[in-house]
């Protein structure tokens, strides 16, 4: 068994729990190293005995170049599902990803597994992930430096004319140019009065000057993500623009700088929030501080996304002003969390540009 999967099962067995079956693709990657697109083209179940990869015939050929040794595979019919290659298992009880699975996996899992009780999972598998081991770690900082040497080159792209939609393609070109796996996410760019949606997607708009721009972009290295945002002035900043871009840069700081092993996700998210909220800008602060990268943390103030957090873990610090017709800010860092404090993994400066 690999030493993901024997962390796994060692949790399974001391919560009294016969299995775990995973259909999301970045955790049956994590278990397995098999490099699914979709969520139908592989499997994991951890049990006591080890590691067992399932998949369609259609995706033997790949199972066997890439799923881990000593990790047994099976290959299901092409109408079956993975419920019928279960069937007759002595699980009792089975820990499923209620945050992933579908209803129609679910009563598949039902149908074949009758008697077997089914319990939320998330947390289990998200246990695992936190606590990254060295050589994911390096993979997480590989694709931080990819991404550094993107945002190096964009300011030199990004000009007056110039639409969203143009920022997000020369983000994508230079992502497949640096040998990446692909984007972790479509690349967010917004400007103007858009930059006020944290999630907004590029469109034909032209950058103009006095633009807020914002940038929010990752890559995967290795199955491990970056996830980066800077945000611009086209051309100089007003004395607004600067205030607004000055609390951000400081409360995103003041979290680099306090967050420590020990400290709740809750606490790590006031450290920045009490910032905004000196400054009177509390009301646009409209997201959590940050998240962790496909392990489900969530550093917030919501009393159901509370975690401790631990050395080796990584996440990002991302606070953000968002003034709707107005536009916003947000600056963010990938950091690895050490004993002393939080590492960020980018050389990426967060002064002000003005372009």
């Amino acid at each position: 068994m690999n030493e993901q999967g024997a962390k796994l099962a060692g949790v399974l067995t001391a919560q009294g729990i016969d299995a775990f079956i995973t259909y999301k693709p970045a955790n049956t990657r994590y278990l397995t190293g098999f490099r699914g697109l979709f969520r139908s083209d592989g499997h994991a179940v951890v049990d006591k005995t080890g590691v067992h990869f399932f998949s369609s015939s259609m995706n033997g050929e790949q199972a066997k170049a890439q799923v881990a040794p000593g990790c047994p595979i099976t290959l299901l019919g092409y109408k079956a599902g993975l419920g019928s290659a279960l069937r007759g298992l002595p699980y009792s009880t089975v820990a499923i990803e209620e945050s992933f699975l579908t209803v129609a996996e679910l009563d598949d899992l039902k149908h074949h597994l009758p008697h077997t009780r089914f319990v939320y999972g998330d947390g289990l598998m998200n246990g695992v992930r936190r606590i990254k081991p060295p050589r994911l770690i390096e993979a997480h900082r590989a694709a931080c430096a990819i991404t550094d040497t993107i945002w190096e080159a964009l300011p030199g792209f990004m000009a007056v004319g110039v639409t969203e939609q143009d920022i997000a393609d020369f983000i994508l070109r230079k992502t497949r140019e640096l040998g990446t796996e692909g984007p972790f996410f479509s690349p967010i760019v917004v400007s103007g009065t858009r930059a006020s949606q944290p999630h907004g997607q590029p469109t034909d708009k032209v950058l103009e000057s006095g633009d807020f721009v914002t940038v929010d972009m990752g890559v995967v290295v290795d199955g491990c993500a970056s996830d980066f945002t800077r945000t611009v002035v086209m051309g100089k900043a007003t004395e607004r623009q600067r205030e607004i871009y000055e609390t951000v840069r400081r409360a995103q700081q003041a979290a680099v700088d306090g967050i420590r092993p020990g400290m709740t996700s809750r606490e790590a998210d006031a450290i920045a929030r009490q910032v905004i909220e000196d400054a009177g800008y509390g009301e646009y602060f409209i997201h959590s501080l940050g998240h962790g990268l496909d392990d489900g943390l969530r550093m917030s103030q919501r009393p159901e996304h509370e975690a401790m957090l631990a050395e080796s873990m990584i996440f990002t610090i991302e606070p953000g002003i968002y003034i709707e017709g107005y536009g916003g800010v947000r600056i963010e860092d990938t950091v690895l969390l050490t004993a002393d404090g939080c590492v960020p993994f980018y050389s990426s400066g967060k002064a002000l540009l003005e372009l």
